[in-house]
C-alpha cells in the first residue's frame, strides 16, 4: 500500500539549461515542434533516457526507457524513488498530483504529492516528494536522494509548463543546486539499497565539466496523464490540498521523438 510514486513545469531561473531535452537536435525550435500536451489532476512520471547516445550496456538489459517512477521501502517510514516496469507495479502505486493555488504555481512553490493515506485513527496523512532521503551526500558524489515520505513535500517541486520549459516533465524544488536526473543501478541490490534509485545529479561547482556517474544515465521524468483513486484523496480538506492542473501527455511511449 505504501509502494507509492514518486515519485514530475514551471522551471527554475537557473533551470531551463540543466536539463537535457528528450529531443536533442540543433535546429531553432517554435512552441509547435513540441509533442502536445493535455490537462489532468494527476500523472505518473515515466523515464525518458536523454544520454545521448544510450550506450551504458549496464541498462540494455533489460532496457529502462518507459519505466515508471515509484517508491520502495528502505527503512522505517523511508521509502526511495525508484524505476520499475510498467507490468511490475500496481497503476495507483504511481499515480501523483500538484498541491498548490494558481498563486503558488507562479510563485514556484508547488509540492508534488501522492495520493494521502488514512491511518488507523482514521487521521489523513500526506505523502510528498522529498530531494533528501533516503540517500545523503555523504561521498561528495553530487547525488541527492529522491522520496516519497511522509509529508507535504519539498516547496518548490513541480511540472513544466509554457515557455519556461516546453516540456511536462519534473522540475526539482527551488533552490537545489543545477544538476539533472539520473537513475543509477544498483550491482547488488539489497534491503536499503533498491536496484534502480532516481537522484538528482547536481553539477559541479567550479565550472567543472559534467559527468554521468558510470552506473548512471540521464533521464527527464515526463507526466503521463492519470486519473486519481476515487477514494485517494480523503482527508485533502482538513490538509488544505488544492489540487491543481497540470499539462502532461496521454501516452508517453507512444510519442515519435524524431517527430519533435
Amino acid at each position: 500500500m505504501l509502494s507509492l510514486l514518486s515519485p514530475l513545469l514551471l522551471l527554475l531561473p537557473t533551470l531551463p539549461t540543466a536539463f537535457s531535452s528528450p529531443v536533442l537536435t540543433t535546429r531553432q525550435k517554435t512552441p509547435l515542434d513540441y509533442p502536445p500536451r493535455i490537462t489532468s489532476e494527476a500523472f505518473t512520471l515515466i523515464a525518458n533516457v536523454t544520454t545521448s547516445p544510450p550506450t551504458n550496456p549496464i541498462f540494455s538489459d533489460p532496457p529502462i526507457q518507459n519505466w515508471v517512477l515509484t517508491s520502495e521501502r528502505v527503512g522505517a517510514g523511508r521509502y526511495a524513488a525508484i524505476l520499475a516496469p510498467p507490468s511490475t507495479i500496481h497503476p495507483g502505486s504511481a499515480i501523483l498530483f500538484l498541491n498548490g493555488t494558481t498563486r503558488d504555481i507562479s510563485a514556484e512553490n508547488t509540492r508534488v504529492l501522492a495520493p494521502p493515506l488514512n491511518i488507523t485513527n482514521g487521521n489523513p496523512i500526506p505523502l510528498g516528494m522529498q530531494f533528501t532521503v533516503p540517500f545523503s551526500d555523504t561521498n561528495n558524489t553530487g547525488l541527492v536522494g529522491v522520496g516519497i515520505n511522509f509529508g507535504t513535500g519539498d516547496v518548490g517541486a513541480g511540472i513544466g509548463v509554457g515557455l519556461r520549459d516546453p516540456y511536462a516533465r519534473l522540475f526539482p524544488p527551488v533552490g537545489l543546486q543545477p544538476g539533472r536526473f539520473v537513475v543509477c543501478r544498483e550491482a547488488s541490490p539489497t534491503y536499503g539499497r533498491p536496484e534502480y534509485p532516481v537522484f538528482w545529479a547536481r553539477f559541479g561547482g567550479g565550472g567543472e565539466e559534467w559527468v554521468v556517474p558510470g552506473n548512471c544515465v540521464e533521464i527527464a521524468l515526463l507526466a503521463q496523464c492519470a486519473k486519481l483513486p476515487e477514494a485517494g484523496l480523503a482527508g485533502e480538506k482538513e490538509l488544505g490540498i488544492v489540487r491543481a492542473e497540470v499539462g502532461c501527455y496521454e501516452d508517453v511511449k507512444g510519442i515519435d521523438w524524431s517527430k519533435w
